[in-house]
């Protein structure tokens, strides 16, 4: 028996060609199996065993860009905590001259963390002069400088960044740093020392950062500036979701009147805060306390606001003195202050304000009116239902801003400064009943709501009626 030695197939006897290939028998060379001309050699079937290791590889989106949102992370903390230093810079020159220019700075390097909620108390001194600054609660004017410094930031980035799904990547990897950046620089700023000695010599930092509650809100911070920027991209692609053409449509009509709403409010404590800002200069003692209310005033406008607010829808806020040694407790409160028990800070004695200070009550129900009627002449709604519908909407917004006001941003703030023959500490304590502020703020809001939207429907229903037609003469009877 004989084989091809081309293909290997069997050769029957006296062949001349292969029957398999037709090549000439003795022509061609052996070729080796698997080689040039031979037939594919059949694989040997593997016995059964585990499956070989899994090869996955990860999205583009979730490896790429880590690089450019450090830098950028790195940048923003850098600018944010610039900013803070020349703010505390300029507050340590006005108290204690070029002396306090550099304790200054350092002080208001933590000011970051004070103005993103962290219970933060920072103290240096240096030789005769010392500065102090403490805080828990969102100092929402001063947040306009991480605002500002991310918008920027998040724009740089996404420029560099490919794709949809790279860009909101982008933000969610800006926000993870940020965050742990956060910690990070409060791990390195904090300190061991558990005295607040306000009056000791030499050099000393005393620094008790919450970076905790700070980084969380920066990331959510920085999570609602990404969504802002990236909104036209999220909108194209629910574009074709019938779901997301609901909630866009339920955004641009009742969203926009809800947003009113709160917008309304927080004309109330803006105008509260400037108020009180207005009144603490002209009170103040000497030039230096002046210029200190005036540079503080930034940052504690909207704080001051948010109690102004309280007090004028008749609620209560509790207080701490005007005036008390470090260290300071925020939460030690004096006495509960409201337009039935006024006084600074009040006692057991103090009665109500006087009578040219009730107005104040006008605010709210004020704000509520003139917001209410601009949205109904906007939006000209075709029924009475639709009116009430946008009167209960504004009355929404306004209680939702009045409670996130109370609770986030309470007036909870202090601040010292010793050297030579100054010595200034003033602690701004004001912490609204939240109940209280809640309750009366529906109140005012759904009784002012409601009889705007009725009379502006019946001047609307008047004008549109059409004109009733004429009555027909009697027929004569001659």
């Amino acid at each position: 028996m004989s084989f091809c030695p081309g293909c290997g197939a069997r050769l029957p006897e006296l062949a001349r060609f292969c029957p398999g290939c037709g090549i000439p028998l003795g022509a061609a060379p052996p070729t080796e199996p698997g080689g040039p001309g031979s037939p594919p050699v059949a694989e040997t079937p593997r016995p059964p065993g585990p499956p070989g290791p899994l090869s996955v590889s990860a999205p583009p989106w979730l490896t790429a860009d880590w690089t450019l949102a450090a830098v950028c992370a790195f940048a923003f903390l850098l600018a944010v905590f610039a900013a803070g230093a020349l703010h505390g810079a300029l507050m340590g020159f006005t108290a204690l001259g070029g002396g306090g220019i550099g304790i200054g700075a350092l002080t208001g390097a933590y000011l970051p963390f004070i103005a993103l909620g962290g219970h933060t108390v920072a103290m240096v001194n240096n030789g005769e002069d010392a500065l102090y600054l403490s805080g828990s609660a969102l100092l929402v004017t001063w947040l306009t400088i991480p605002v500002f410094v991310g918008r920027r930031v998040l724009r740089f980035g996404h420029a560099r960044t490919r794709g949809t799904a790279a860009a909101w990547a982008f933000v969610a990897k800006l926000a993870l740093l940020l965050g742990v950046g956060f910690g990070v620089a409060g791990g390195l700023g904090g300190t061991a020392d558990p005295e607040r000695a306000f009056d000791e010599e030499g050099f000393r930092v005393f620094a008790d950062v919450g970076a905790g509650e700070a980084g969380f809100w920066l990331v959510v911070l920085v999570l609602v500036l990404g969504a802002v920027s990236l909104r036209p991209s999220l909108a194209a692609a629910g574009r074709d979701l019938d779901a997301w053409r609901q909630v866009r449509s339920w955004g641009l009509t009742w969203g926009r009147v809800i947003l009113w709403g709160g917008l309304a409010w927080a004309g109330v404590a803006l105008a509260a805060g400037v108020g009180l800002t207005v009144a603490a200069v002209v009170a103040a003692g000497g030039t230096e306390e002046r210029l200190l209310a005036v540079e503080a005033a930034p940052a504690l406008l909207v704080n001051a606001g948010v109690a102004g607010a309280a007090v004028a829808s008749g609620a209560s806020v509790e207080t701490t003195s005007a005036l008390v040694d470090p260290p300071v407790n925020i939460e030690a409160v004096d006495g509960a202050l409201s337009l039935f028990r006024f006084g600074f800070p009040p006692d057991e004695g103090s009665g109500p304000a006087p009578l040219y200070v009730f107005p104040v009550l006008l605010l709210a129900p004020a704000a509520v009116v003139l917001t209410t009627w601009r949205a109904l002449q906007a939006a000209r709604p075709p029924g009475e239902q639709e009116v009430l519908r946008v009167a209960f909407a504004i009355s929404g917004g306004f209680v939702l801003a009045a409670w996130l006001g109370s609770v986030l941003a309470p007036l909870g703030h202090a601040g010292g400064a010793r050297g030579g023959d100054t010595e200034i500490v003033r602690v701004a304590g004001a912490l609204p009943s939240v109940g209280g502020v809640v309750g009366l703020a529906l109140v005012w809001a759904l009784a002012a709501s409601l009889v705007t939207a009725l009379v502006w429907w019946r001047r609307a229903a008047a004008v549109v009626a059409p004109p009733a037609p004429p009555e027909a003469p009697p027929p004569s009877l001659f």
